[in-house]
């Protein structure tokens, strides 16, 4: 017999397909937005603010203006543009937090079981959970997805300290799918625990094509992922990826104006030399990787 899909199920795969993706403020929705209609149980669901592939560049543009705009409108100045970061580097960096997060979560069962939780719930109600998309629950790993936003990921602790959990979880474990169960049965709970943590920690996926909140932060939260464990600003990692003047910003921040001024006649390389020197072991973190602020 074969698989049957609920519209919910198949609604979701026409999303992807057609790269429907959603505002995330009210003000791209009304100048760009449509809407999408989802009939289902003699329901009508109206999901708001859908973007079309072509005017998300434009979509984006509106919402960082209006965020300009909210956040300078306090004190009558304009509020200073945050400093963008490519689409490959804000990959790479995310990528770097999914895999901390992923380490984190293997360590803490409780946390873990909620994640489980979270990705199963929005899996079976999709027609009401649908953008949900942060937990590929249904055994979806993601290291090979982090490998790819990221080459470099495989040379930090975050990667080695899963892949050796995977290698003891794997040496414990049947090699054959019959024997798999009454292990599992007979397995003390602590354990099964521990073993459902990590299934689920290699699931989550918070990479992100551009900077902002995302599912994720809950989680990290949830953990007390602090980023400046697991990740250094480096020459590779991130200071020869951004302009100089990033390049300055980060000093500044993380060591002082006064050490920062010296590489501003500096060319790009030796600058970037410099920099990873002097940030090094500062716990410096570009705002990608800085802890959410949302409770």
């Amino acid at each position: 017999m074969g698989n049957t899909q609920s519209p919910a199920s198949i609604f979701c795969r026409l999303l992807r397909y057609f790269e429907i993706s959603f505002a995330t403020s009210t003000v791209a929705d009304k100048s760009l937005a449509g809407v999408v209609v989802l009939f289902q149980h003699n329901t009508v669901k109206i999901l708001r603010g859908a973007i079309k592939p072509d005017d998300r560049k434009a979509a984006a543009k509106i919402e960082r203006a209006a965020t300009r705009a909210a956040f300078g409108a306090g004190d009558g100045t304009d509020a200073a543009p945050a400093p963008t970061l490519s689409e490959k580097l804000t990959r790479a960096l995310t990528a770097q937090r999914t895999t901390a997060l992923q380490a984190v979560l293997i360590e803490r069962t409780d946390v873990a079981l909620a994640t489980l939780a979270y990705g199963l719930v929005s899996s079976l109600w999709s027609e009401r959970y649908w953008r949900a998309n942060a937990v590929g629950v249904r055994t979806t790993d993601m290291r090979h997805t982090v490998t790819q936003a990221d080459a470099s990921i495989e040379t930090s602790r975050a990667w080695q300290q899963i892949e050796a959990a995977s290698e003891a979880w794997k040496a414990r474990l049947p090699e054959e799918l019959d024997a798999l169960w009454p292990v599992l049965l007979a397995m003390p709970r602590d354990e099964l625990l521990s073993l459902l943590a990590f299934c689920t920690a290699v699931t989550v996926n918070g990479i992100q094509p551009r900077a902002g909140e995302h599912e994720t932060d809950a989680i990290a939260q949830s953990v007390a992922l602090d980023m400046a464990d697991w990740w250094e600003a480096a020459t590779e990692s991130y200071l020869s990826h951004v302009p100089k003047a990033q390049v300055l910003a980060a000093v500044t921040e993380g060591v002082g104006a006064a050490e920062a001024a010296p590489l501003a006649a500096m060319k790009k390389g030796p600058m970037v030399e410099a920099a990873a020197r002097a940030l090094a072991g500062k716990r410096w973190l570009p705002s990608v990787l800085q802890a959410s602020a949302t409770p």
